[in-house]
């Protein structure tokens, strides 16, 4: 396994580098095509740190971090830190309850359409009146729903992977977080179990895309040396939110269920409008 070109690089190995590079490109495109780049240049202002031990990792996380807190990059930052906590709190928090949330919406016996928050929070009224009794029944359905997520994440992945070969991530990004957003909006009206299941689907498997989008667009928008800190930081403080989401969406959609959805759309509707702001 070679070197990255990146470390050749810092290293004043540049034809080594371009080595690496041209072996890369060959191997993706074809022995036949030809790589038609002669020379690498360092990123001008760009100083490897050269100094051991642990004033070198101090040096190297200044000179990765203290771009990003410089314009223009501060605004891409915070722009796609805010995308990513918003994708991922929805991603993760509704991933997890999706099996709780289906078992509810089929365990509802009224018959009469009932949309999916007021079976949330009509359970919950049940329990209240009768504290000591809990219902372990898990439907059937409620696993083939789940299992069908996973299939659509799949294909969802697929697609995007085609479709980024084409269309740069800016406005797959801005298409795909209103999606999620409208899905959103959407499972406030519909009754049908098949219904809620499909436009649940849409905004977690969206929301998942929009986290693999907001990736691609950080690797364009910052510089070699800072963007794998970059990278790094933003899915830190996303990962962070699904932490604290996926603890309180319970709760929240218990007590009040269609404001969190209709919050939860806006913020999509918001990270969708943020998206333009970015080059």
């Amino acid at each position: 396994m070679p070197e990255s070109p990146k470390f050749l690089l810092s290293q004043n190995r540049s034809t080594e580098a371009l080595q690496v590079l041209t072996k890369m490109y060959q191997l993706n495109n074809g022995r036949e095509k030809y790589y038609e780049v002669y020379e690498l240049t360092p990123e001008v202002g760009v100083s490897m740190t050269t100094k051991k031990g642990w004033d070198g990792v101090r040096q190297s996380l200044k000179d990765q971090t203290a771009p990003l807190l410089e314009r223009p990059y501060l605004g891409y930052f915070a722009i796609c830190c805010t995308n990513c906590i918003i994708s991922f709190a929805i991603y993760g928090g509704f991933c997890l309850w999706f099996p709780q949330i289906m078992n509810q919406v089929l365990s509802d016996t009224s018959g009469k359409g009932t949309v999916a928050c007021k079976v949330l929070q009509g359970n919950k009224s049940g329990q209240n009146q009768n504290d000591t009794q809990c219902s372990e029944t898990i439907q059937q359905e409620t696993f083939y729903y789940t299992i069908v997520l996973g299939f659509i994440g799949m294909f969802c992945s697929l697609v995007l992977s085609l479709v980024l070969r084409r269309v740069s991530s800016k406005p797959v990004m801005i298409f795909n977080m209103a999606i999620a957003g409208t899905a959103g909006i959407l499972l406030q009206f519909v009754t049908n179990s098949y219904a809620v299941a499909v436009l649940f689907s849409v905004e977690i498997m969206f929301c998942a895309m929009g986290v693999t989008l907001i990736n691609a667009s950080a690797v364009s928008l910052f510089p070699t040396h800072v963007k794998g800190m970059a990278t790094s930081l933003i899915n830190m403080t996303g990962r962070f939110s699904t932490f604290l989401f996926s603890s309180v969406v319970g709760m929240l959609m218990a007590q009040s269920c269609h404001l969190t959805f209709y919050v939860l759309s806006g913020l999509l509707f918001m990270s969708s409008a943020l998206t333009l702001l970015l080059p």
